[in-house]
């Protein structure tokens, strides 16, 4: 969608990403008059004087939707300050090695996150540990996880299914794996989630570099 003014910018959502440096003054003003609140770890426009993660900390109480991709912020504070994120609603992880990290900071007892979009890579038994944790809070209704191995070895089947079985709450279901046959031990916890979900679709694509399946409830 093209952005043709400040207005898509600023209402209903806050998009920090996109707006300009005057804008993003005038967004500092009116801070309290703002409910929903996009940002990402590339904030292209910020207050003078403050870094990157000075403005996200800023922002920390208002942000409703988070996106990151790999950089090299500081880690540890930018998972300081995502846990100060409690009204996040929405968050995205694209390409990134510190997924298990930024997972464990916006999943806590304060967070309500019902959308999670993990693109992940590193630590693949980590990772599900922390995603499997997120399914039990009670608020995970969608979920998009892709993940990639460089050998079969390093797959754990068990972890994965294990991990499916942590929800009955799931609306919306996409699994992406980087390897053709790594969904088959997966068909009994997807079983049990079609069952649960009253499916409405069900895609499923298998060539040489991906396997992917995603389920939907109906809306």
């Amino acid at each position: 969608m093209q952005l043709t003014s400040a207005v898509d910018v600023m209402w209903p959502q806050l998009l920090l990403a996109a707006i300009s440096p005057n804008l993003a003054s005038l967004a500092h003003v009116a801070m309290p008059v703002f409910t929903a609140v996009a940002a990402d770890n590339v904030l292209a426009a910020r207050l003078a004087g403050l870094s990157l993660l000075d403005w996200l900390q800023l922002w920390s109480s208002q942000i409703t939707l988070y996106s990151h991709v790999d950089d090299d912020a500081d880690v540890s504070r930018l998972c300081n300050i995502l846990r100060q994120c409690t009204k996040l609603q929405v968050v995205e992880m694209f390409d990134v090695s510190d997924a298990a990290c930024i997972l464990d900071a916006i999943t806590t007892p304060a967070h309500r996150v019902s959308s999670l979009q993990v693109d992940g890579k590193g630590n693949v038994a980590e990772l599900m540990a922390n995603v499997a944790r997120w399914l039990t809070t009670g608020h995970a209704t969608h979920l998009d996880l892709t993940y990639y191995v460089s050998s079969d070895g390093e797959v754990n089947h068990p972890a994965l299914a294990t991990m499916l079985t942590m929800t009955t709450e799931l609306e919306h279901l996409a699994l992406s794996l980087d390897a053709p046959g790594l969904l088959a031990p997966l068909v009994p916890p997807i079983t049990s989630l079609i069952e649960t979900m009253a499916v409405r679709r069900i895609m499923f694509h298998d060539d040489v570099d991906l396997d992917r399946l995603v389920l939907c409830s109906p809306t």
